[in-house]
């Protein structure tokens, strides 16, 4: 048998309740979904309030730190704070070293207070101590080439005992063995006395850089400025790998001399070298300056400024110039007014002849 479903019309009450119902049921589902979505929005919200919250609870606990910290430090603001920390630990430093220093002046003084070593280190010239420091440096190596050959003749020595036989053989050998290590404990206290020499001397030619460094380095900065016609802004000195290193400085950009040409770096030891002699002529009886040909390695600009700088020099002590070159003389006189040096010729009317120019107070 077949089963006739009648399909409902439009106006049929039960189709219209089916329609309502599933629309409500839409609706329903629709509503809790959002429901949901609300809820998880609101617990979203309410663990980001919490964050908020302990952020701004740990904002005000830094900001009352960094507040106790500048009282304490006695700073405006963290920037202070952390220049005075940098300050703190290059202080503690210099106090380390100074302390080290101090330590092993104390232990080569000789019971001598360290002011007391100081002085009298800084009574001594500096040429004088390094050309004293190189001699002791050399009887260093001979002395130590002296005992490596002691200690070779030793073991020889200790060889040629070990085989002897004879009796009488074996008390001459000791002999000259006892004369040997006694030769070698006096080559021992020698060497001693001029390693500790040595470290002494050391020690004086750095603490005359130190007491020296400023003013001679302001002043060679200042006539090498001058010697390069302003083509150079002065010298300083930085740190590098192999200690200290002077450096010119060239539109505030720093050249190292061995990138200078040679009458560059001629102008650079003159500087260095007349302002080491200025310094010196402060605190001692004024010596003359002899020169020989110190300006061939400049060009004519250069070397009527170096003319310039010995003139105002000679009214501290007398400068003497001695010239093989009639170029020089040329350049003297159309750079100094008259009265500013006087010309003395030395040998045969000759191209070889030597030229004197005296400058002097």
């Amino acid at each position: 048998k077949r089963l006739d479903v009648a399909t409902p019309t439009e106006d049929d009450p039960f189709e219209q309740a089916c329609a309502t119902v599933a629309s409500l049921s839409r609706r329903l589902q629709a509503e809790r979904d959002a429901s949901k979505q609300r809820k998880q929005v609101d617990t979203e919200r309410g663990q980001l309030a919490d964050r908020e919250q302990a952020w701004q609870r740990a904002t005000h606990e830094l900001e009352a730190n960094r507040v106790m910290l500048c009282q304490r430090a006695q700073c405006k603001d963290l920037e202070s704070i952390e220049t005075a920390i940098k300050q703190w630990h290059i202080k503690s430093a210099a106090q380390s070293k100074r302390s080290t220093l101090e330590t092993q002046l104390r232990s080569l003084s000789g019971g001598q207070d360290i002011d007391g070593l100081l002085q009298d280190v800084g009574n001594h010239d500096r040429s004088e101590l390094t050309a004293k420091l190189s001699r002791l440096k050399d009887d260093a190596k001979q002395i130590e080439s002296e005992l490596n050959c002691q200690r070779e003749t030793l073991w020889d020595l200790r060889r040629q005992w070990s085989s002897i036989d004879s009796e009488s053989a074996a008390s001459e050998e000791s002999q000259n063995l006892h004369l040997q290590i006694g030769e070698l404990r006096g080559l021992t206290d020698r060497y001693k006395r001029l390693k500790l020499a040595s470290l002494i001397l050391d020690r004086a030619i750095d603490h005359y850089c130190e007491a020296n460094q400023g003013p001679v380095l302001q002043l060679a900065s200042e006539l090498f400025s001058e010697l390069t016609i302003g083509k150079y802004d002065g010298l300083k000195i930085e740190p590098g790998d192999q200690g200290v290193m002077l450096f010119g400085v060239q539109n505030e950009s720093p050249v190292p001399a061995s990138a200078m040409s040679s009458g560059t770096a001629d102008s650079l030891y003159f500087a260095l070298r007349l302002a080491s002699l200025q310094q010196k002529e402060t605190a001692a009886e004024p010596m003359p300056l002899i020169l020989d040909d110190c300006l061939m390695q400049m060009d004519d600009d250069r070397a009527s400024a170096a003319l310039s700088v010995l003139a105002r020099f000679a009214q501290q002590t007398q400068v003497i110039l001695l010239t093989h070159h009639r170029h020089v003389l040329e350049l003297a006189e159309q750079t100094l007014m008259t009265g500013q040096f006087r010309r003395h010729e030395l040998g045969q009317e000759t191209e070889s002849r030597t030229t004197l120019f005296e400058m002097d107070v």
